[in-house]
């Protein structure tokens, strides 16, 4: 049981509570204040009693003091003190009924956060604060566009940077010119890399003999430099015969009949493989009777 607030010092409007005829409190104790006189203060203090938290207290520092927070209260027959840093010992079993307790426990909205006071309703009076309000309210959309944009973009980036990279990093990296030439190199080196097993797993080429030759066949036909296919031949394969040899002659048209002349003039021809041309003979004929 709280028995008496010996001294808060530098904690709210309390600059130094420890003024003479300070009584203790009763089983049954009213504190009556106007707003802004230390009512909500007392509850934080007792609320970083009932929890040890000293950023309760250190968060209502007096404004305009170099001196750190310090509270001395007494509970039955043993004193709690708050050097300005933690308290000496908490006491759990104290339970405070406030507005905190029922923003936390029964109502949630009784708090005003800054998001509500975002939303709050604003009164503007004049032509040039309307227009300035609708300027504001018009480059707070379009940051609110760009910033979903900048986020959405980030996201799209984000699978494509490197684990333990940056994205800031990332995207400050030079632009590469021939991006991709080197795209589509890599991109046969690593198909080349993964044919690797299917070639591995081949079978090896087999070995075969090559056939063995007839004994002497190599000297007779492949020894030697042959200046011609005829003269590497054996020599029971006579040469064959010049085909140019036996081409035919233009036939010789027959030479008509003149009683007039005495002689006539044959044209005979001799074998061609003979090669000895062509032979004229003059022969007497006899004229028709």
């Amino acid at each position: 049981m709280l028995k008496k607030i010996v001294a808060i010092r530098n904690v709210g409007r309390f600059r130094n509570s420890a003024a003479p005829g300070n009584p203790q409190l009763l089983r049954h104790t009213l504190i009556l204040g106007a707003n802004g006189y230390g009512k909500t203060t007392l509850c934080a203090v007792l609320r970083s009693l009932r929890t040890g938290d000293a950023s309760i207290i250190l968060g209502r520092k007096t404004l305009g003091t170099g001196e750190a927070p310090a509270v001395e209260l007494l509970l039955d027959a043993t004193p709690s003190r708050f050097n300005g840093a933690a308290w000496s010992a908490p006491h759990p079993a104290i339970a405070i009924f406030d507005d905190v307790f029922v923003a936390e426990n029964v109502h949630s909205g009784e708090v005003v956060e800054l998001d509500h006071k975002r939303n709050l309703y604003r009164v503007i009076i004049g032509e040039d604060g309307v227009r300035l309000s609708e300027g504001d309210a018009k480059l707070a959309a379009d940051s609110r566009a760009k910033t979903g944009e900048i986020s959405a973009a980030a996201r799209a980036i984000q699978p494509h940077v490197p684990a333990g990279m940056k994205l800031e990093a990332f995207i400050a990296l030079p632009a590469t010119a021939d991006i991709d030439v080197q795209i589509t190199g890599q991109e046969r080196t690593v198909a080349a890399i993964r044919q690797t097993g299917v070639i591995k797993a081949r079978a090896a080429l087999s070995e075969f003999a090559l056939p063995v030759l007839p004994a002497g066949l190599g000297n007779r036909y492949l020894a030697g430099p042959t200046p011609s296919p005829l003269r590497s031949l054996p020599a029971a394969f006579p040469p064959l015969p010049d085909p140019r040899l036996h081409r035919s002659k233009p036939p010789v048209p027959p030479t008509p009949h003149r009683p007039w002349q005495s002689t006539a003039t044959y044209r005979l021809s001799t074998p061609s493989h003979c090669r000895s041309g062509l032979a004229t003979s003059r022969l007497t004929s006899f004229p028709r009777s």
